[in-house]
């Protein structure tokens, strides 16, 4: 085995997989897994020699193991019949990974910046992660791992991994020559299919409100503590990549196991400050990337998707107000500047339509703002009080139904689901032709064919009419109780007014006359 070993670790050619895979025995592996002890030392137990000893032979296996996978993946797209090898390894991975879960733990709570054991199998451990994370759905044995809720708590633990050297801070773990953390790379592998979404979903639900704001204060820490290295172009590419990686699974955690505002307000706001901090960063040293931009709407758009929900209205308004709209109106000119690719304007058409309710029913839509090279359509609505203190400053403004950004392109935000391509200038429309859901008014629409479409496949069987409508109406002429105008239709028994009654005509002061008084239960 150490002929393998030394194999794996000192050739780089592409036959090495080939030739560890024709090495590799199934008793080879068994006894590299004998190694994890079933029973972890506690911490009071590692000054005896047999502790450290149990520890040190459990980080050997897992270095060895995380050097099998890794010879192992990197071969197999260039030799598929190595695929046997690599279904052996996982599959016996697969029987003992309730071991190796385990012994993973242990080696991520007890990482110190010395040079013992636990802190050498940290990269080990990842890499062990990565690749079982990696094309889940090509394997069943992966599929198998992935979905485990071990597999979640290890992925857990290194969400709340701190920083060896400098105490107080979020740890982050880099593999190879790349600069971004391994830890978000696997927090993003992990909640990309349905099983493991599953499996997340049910421990966060399982889990307590102690542990829920754990997770979620990890979340903002590591979130908070970018751009970690912004002195290159490469480490503000880099650090907008890791918030991506971030914001994309927390929203889908968020508008499935969380039922809590503040934890949802806690992030989406410091998502936002993130975002200024790296498109700031990115400014200042002039970098040309537009992957930055892109990464950056990406994160504005999960986040609008997080923000705009229908069951806490008012935490919506909150966060479009204080986070989406200033994060877009900050980014979006970068965006609009850049050569090339229209990810950015994918992205920003996503987060506009997710949104487009929330700021319709407020009335902010309409923003007359002439500032800079950017312009807005004449006409329309005065722009909503809500988005004054946002809007006053910036460059940017919102129409009704279109962002026009100082040249030919432009935004159309349609909400019809058949209209396949938002941000393309053939769904360019005047403002006449913009149509508007008469029942509910949340919904626009680039033409009334599309509207048409809509209404009969989707809209039909949601459309209610606005939430926001009085319940009662208030009368023009001031009455003599406000509570009983603006309230309810008639006063409280006991208050300090009564209802007007209506003048009394003879018919009517005769039937009160006949009509038995009624017992009164007020002293």
């Amino acid at each position: 085995m150490a002929e393998v070993m030394v194999l794996a670790n000192g050739v780089k050619a592409s036959g090495s997989g080939v030739y560890l895979s024709d090495s590799l025995d199934v008793h080879i592996l068994q006894d590299i897994l004998d190694d994890l002890a079933p029973k972890i030392p506690r911490s009071s137990e590692f000054e005896s020699a047999t502790a450290r000893q149990v520890v040190e032979s459990a980080s050997t296996a897992m270095k060895d193991w995380a050097t099998i996978l890794r010879c192992l993946e990197s071969s197999l797209a260039e030799f598929p019949v190595i695929q046997a090898a690599m279904d052996d390894c996982l599959g016996l991975l697969s029987v003992h990974w309730e071991d190796v879960a385990r012994w993973m733990s242990f080696f991520i709570q007890w990482a110190s910046p010395s040079d013992v054991p636990p802190f050498l199998s940290l990269g080990c451990c990842v890499q062990i992660m990565r690749t079982i994370a990696t094309n889940v759905d090509a394997n069943i044995f992966k599929s198998q791992i992935a979905s485990t809720l071990c597999t979640v708590d290890v992925l857990f633990n290194f969400l709340f991994l701190g920083d060896p050297h400098t105490p107080g801070r979020a740890g982050r773990i880099r593999l190879g020559h790349t600069s971004t953390c391994s830890i978000a790379h696997l927090y993003h592998l992990l909640s990309q299919h349905d099983v493991q979404k599953q499996s997340l979903t049910a421990r966060l639900s399982s889990a307590s409100l102690r542990q829920r704001e754990a997770f979620v204060s990890s979340l903002v820490q590591r979130i908070q503590e970018l751009p970690a290295s912004p002195s290159d172009a490469e480490g503000l590419v880099s650090a907008a990549e890791d918030l991506a990686k971030f914001v994309g699974p927390t929203s889908f955690l968020f508008a499935s196991g969380f039922k809590r505002d503040f934890e949802r307000q806690k992030f989406v706001l410091n998502a936002s400050k993130a975002i200024g901090r790296i498109a700031e960063a990115g400014v200042s040293h002039s970098v040309q990337d537009p992957l930055i931009w892109w990464y950056l709407m990406h994160c504005i758009r999960f986040m609008a998707e997080l923000a705009a929900f229908p069951r806490w209205r008012k935490l919506s308004y909150r966060l479009i107000e204080g986070g989406i709209i200033s994060s877009i109106l900050y980014v979006f000119p970068r965006i609009s500047h850049t050569d090339g690719s229209p990810k950015g304007l994918r992205e920003l058409d996503r987060a506009l339509t997710t949104i487009l309710p929330f700021l319709t029913e407020r009335g902010g839509l309409h923003a007359a703002r002439v500032l800079g090279g950017i312009k807005s359509s004449p006409g329309g609505r005065r722009a909503s009080w809500v988005f004054e203190n946002i809007i006053e400053g910036t460059y940017a403004s919102f129409d009704r139904a279109m962002v026009a950004f100082g040249g030919p392109r432009s935004v159309t935000v349609c909400c019809g689901l058949k209209v396949s391509s938002l941000f393309s200038p053939t769904h360019g429309r005047d403002m006449a032709s913009i149509k508007t859901c008469k029942n509910c008014r949340f919904y626009f629409y680039c033409s009334k064919l599309c509207q048409q479409e809509d209404w009969v496949s989707f809209h039909s069987r949601e459309c209610t009419r606005a939430q926001h409508k009085r319940k009662y109406r208030v009368p023009a002429a001031p009455k003599a109780c406000h509570r009983q105008a603006l309230i309810r239709p008639t006063c409280l028994p006991g208050s300090h007014c009564k209802p007007q009654s209506p003048p009394a005509t003879p018919d009517h002061r005769e039937r009160q006359q006949q009509r038995p008084s009624e017992p009164s239960f007020i002293a």
